[in-house]
C-alpha cells in the first residue's frame, strides 16, 4: 500500500471501528422513523436543498428507502479524508506521525457527535456540510481570488446540507490564521481572516436572500430559524436564553473524566498560545499587538463557537446534533498544545489514548443501549397492541400519551457512566411528539392523535375516563365519548 494512502486508510479504519456498533443498530432515531416508513426526503423545507439533492442521487430517485449503514460510511469516508488533510497541513508537515492523526479524530469522535452518526440518513449530509465548511483550509489554494471563490462556495454548500456547520468553518479560520501566524507570515493571517469573513458574509447573504426564503417552510422551520431583533433588550434575552441552554446541555454532559481530560488539553492549548506569541514575527508595534491578542483569544472564541451564530436565534434548537463544532474545537486545542509539546511528547500521547479508550466506551455502550432502547419501545408497543387487542379497543379512533417511555434499564445505567449519553437517547413515545405516532405505525397501527386542545385538558380530565388496565409501564383508559385510548406512563394515582 502507497505510504500516502495508508493513514488515511488508517483514520477511516480506526473511526468505522469506533462506530461499528452504532453502525449495526437497527435503531430507527427520531427522523428516520418517518423516511424508512414512508420514503420522503424533506430537508429542503428545512432550508437544506442540497441534502435532498446528494441523498437522491444516492438512492437513484425517490422514494428513500433504508439504505443504511451506506450513508454513515460515506459520512464517516468524507470526514476521514478531513481529518487526514487536518493532520497533514496543521502538525505533520515534514514528519509521518499517527500521534498527529489521533490528535485530528475528535472531530468525528466527540461526544455530541454520536448523535449525528445515529441518524441512517441524514449522517450523510451532516458529514459532508461539516467537510466542505473546513475545505479552504485544509487544501492548498494560490491566490486571494481562487481562495474567496471557495469560501463562498464552501459555506454556500454547507448551509445547503447542514446549517450548523458554520461554526466549524469559523474555528477552521481561526486555525488556518493561527499557522500564518507560526510560520511568521503575519500579513498573510491578517489577509486570510479578511477573506474568511468576507467569504462567510457573501455565502451567508446570499443564502439567505436567494435560497432560505424559498425553501425553509412550516411553522417548526420557521419559528428556529429566526434571528432574534438587534434591539438591545431583545437580542440581550436571546442571546443569554440560549446560552444557558447550551451552557446546560454541556455541564450536564460532563464526566469527571471526560471534564478531566478536556481541561487539561485545553491548558496545554492556552500555553501553546502564549507560547506562540513569544516566536519570531514579522510585524511590530500595534499590528503585533493585534497578533498576540488574536492568538491569546482564539482559544476563548473557538469554545464560543459551539454555539456561534446560534445564540442569535429568536429560538434555537438546543440538540447534541448542532454541538457539530465540539470536535473541531477539542482539534483546535489538540494543535495548538502539539505545537508546543511536539509529536514525541509522551503526555500527547497519553492523552490522545486516554481520550481514545474512553470515547470506545461509550461509542460501544451507546450503541448497545438503542439496541435496547429498540427491544424496550417494541416490547411496549408489543403490549399496547395486546391490551387493545384484549380489550376490543383496536379500531379506536384516538389514541393518546401521557408521559414519556422510560428510557431502557441499560440505558440508564449507560447515562450513569457516560452522562452525555442523557442528550442522546430518545424514547419516540412521549406526549404528542408526531414521531411516537410515526412509530406505531410501524406496527401498522392505524390510530391518529387527538387535537391538541384535547391533550392539553388530557391531565387534568385522566381520572374522569373508564381505566382499562393497571400495567407496569402504563395505565390505560378509554374516553368513550371521542373514542379514544390514553396511555398514561406516569402512572397517575386516580382514587
Amino acid at each position: 500500500m502507497d505510504n500516502k494512502i495508508r493513514p488515511l486508510v488508517f483514520v477511516f479504519g480506526l473511526i468505522l471501528f469506533f462506530y461499528y456498533n452504532l453502525l449495526s443498530s437497527n435503531y430507527y432515531y427520531i427522523d428516520d422513523i418517518g423516511r424508512s416508513l414512508e420514503g420522503y426526503s424533506g430537508w429542503s423545507r428545512n432550508g437544506r436543498p442540497l441534502a435532498d439533492l446528494f441523498f437522491y442521487a444516492l438512492s437513484f430517485g425517490a422514494p428513500l428507502p433504508d439504505i443504511s449503514p451506506l450513508p454513515q460510511i460515506l459520512g464517516i469516508a468524507f470526514l476521514s479524508v478531513g481529518v487526514y488533510l487536518t493532520a497533514k497541513k496543521y502538525i505533520c508537515r515534514t514528519e509521518d506521525n499517527f500521534l498527529s492523526y489521533l490528535l485530528c479524530i475528535p472531530l468525528v469522535l466527540s461526544p455530541f457527535y454520536f448523535e449525528n452518526m445515529s441518524y441512517k440518513y441524514d449522517a450523510f449530509p451532516m458529514s459532508l456540510s461539516i467537510f466542505f465548511s473546513m475545505l479552504p483550509f485544509i487544501i492548498r489554494i494560490n491566490g486571494p481570488l481562487i481562495q474567496l471563490t471557495v469560501c463562498v462556495i464552501s459555506i454556500l454548500t454547507s448551509l445547503c446540507l447542514y446549517q450548523a456547520s458554520i461554526n466549524v468553518y469559523v474555528i477552521y479560520t481561526m486555525l488556518y490564521v493561527l499557522n500564518k501566524f507560526k510560520e511568521g507570515k503575519d500579513f498573510d493571517g491578517f489577509k486570510a481572516i479578511g477573506l474568511s469573513i468576507t467569504g462567510l458574509l457573501l455565502g451567508y447573504f446570499i443564502y439567505s436572500w436567494l435560497i432560505s426564503p424559498r425553501f425553509v417552510e412550516g411553522d417548526y422551520n420557521l419559528k428556529h430559524s429566526q434571528i432574534s431583533s438587534f434591539e438591545l433588550d431583545s437580542l440581550s434575552n436571546a442571546v443569554f436564553g440560549n446560552f444557558k441552554i447550551f451552557y446546560y446541555v454541556l455541564s450536564t454532559s460532563m464526566s469527571t473524566t471526560l471534564l478531566t481530560l478536556i481541561l487539561i488539553i485545553a491548558c496545554m492549548a492556552l500555553i501553546g498560545a502564549v507560547r506562540l506569541c513569544c516566536e519570531k514575527s514579522e510585524s511590530t508595534g500595534i499590528i503585533r499587538i493585534l497578533r498576540n491578542a488574536i492568538i491569546i483569544l482564539s482559544p476563548f472564541i473557538v469554545l464560543l463557537m459551539i454555539a456561534g451564530p446560534m445564540l442569535l436565534l429568536k429560538s434555537a434548537v438546543v440538540s447534541a446534533r448542532v454541538f457539530v463544532a465540539f470536535g473541531a474545537v477539542l482539534v483546535f486545542y489538540n494543535i495548538l498544545a502539539c505545537w508546543m509539546f511536539g509529536l514525541r511528547s509522551k503526555i500527547m500521547w497519553f492523552l490522545s489514548i486516554m481520550y481514545l479508550i474512553y470515547m470506545a466506551g461509550a461509542a460501544f455502550s451507546y450503541g448497545n443501549a438503542l439496541d435496547n432502547q429498540e427491544k424496550y419501545d417494541n416490547e411496549v408497543i408489543a403490549t399496547i397492541i395486546s391490551d387493545l387487542n384484549s380489550n376490543n379497543l383496536a379500531n379506536a379512533k384516538y389514541i393518546s400519551f401521557v408521559g414519556m417511555l422510560p428510557i431502557s434499564p441499560e440505558g440508564r445505567l449507560a447515562i450513569k457512566k457516560y452522562p452525555f449519553l442523557a442528550h442522546l437517547i430518545h424514547p419516540t413515545i412521549n406526549g404528542r411528539w408526531s414521531w411516537g405516532l410515526r412509530h406505531i405505525k410501524h406496527f401498522d397501527m392505524k390510530h391518529d392523535f387527538n387535537s391538541g386542545e384535547y391533550y392539553a385538558n388530557l391531565k387534568n380530565n385522566l381520572c374522569d375516563y373508564a381505566p382499562v388496565t393497571n400495567g407496569i409501564v402504563f395505565n390505560s383508559y378509554y374516553d368513550k365519548s371521542s373514542d379514544s385510548v390514553i396511555y398514561d406512563f406516569t402512572k397517575k394515582l386516580c382514587i
